[in-house]
């Protein structure tokens, strides 16, 4: 086998890897999955609110509109009863989402990072807590529950 043969066999499977890595990086856009990305908001302080880094991350879809998700904040009102005194801590979802008209709908288990625990599943919330995520496309901004979530290279939301 010469070298211009090596060179070939290499290049081929250059082009194969990138084939594959491509699109599960997310460098190539699925163009039914506007939700594709990150999403982020910070919640307003205390007393108001708990002050949290809420995002959401939502991977490439398949041609059967499902696409892998992830919902985290770091300050989870919703966990602070498992810890004594009482206090928000870092709380999330993960699982796979389908879109539908511009909605994402995720079935999911919240758990909540206790520490001295791991991970601890939030008892408050039906084990089928369904979230539901709203895309605007004039703003490319998400609604969940009413609160607003950006890209992170943009300004909050107005």
């Amino acid at each position: 086998m010469g070298n211009g043969d090596i060179v070939k066999r290499i290049l081929v499977l250059l082009v194969a890897l990138a084939l594959f890595l491509l699109p599960s990086s997310g460098l190539l856009a699925d163009a039914d999955n506007q939700f594709q990305g990150h999403f982020v908001r910070q919640d307003a302080p205390p007393p108001i609110s708990d002050g949290s880094l809420d995002t959401l991350t939502v991977g490439g879809g398949g041609s059967d509109g499902v696409v892998r998700v992830r919902y985290q904040e770091s300050g989870l009102s919703l966990c602070a009863n498992l810890v004594d005194p009482p206090r928000p801590l870092r709380g999330f979802v993960s699982g796979f989402g389908t879109i539908d008209n511009g909605t994402l709908r995720l079935d999911a288990t919240l758990y909540c990072v206790v520490p001295g625990q791991g991970l601890v599943e939030e008892t408050q919330l039906p084990d089928d807590f369904i979230f539901v995520f709203r895309y605007d496309e004039a703003s490319d901004t998400v609604d969940f529950e009413g609160l607003c979530m950006h890209r992170p290279n943009e300004g909050p939301c107005d």
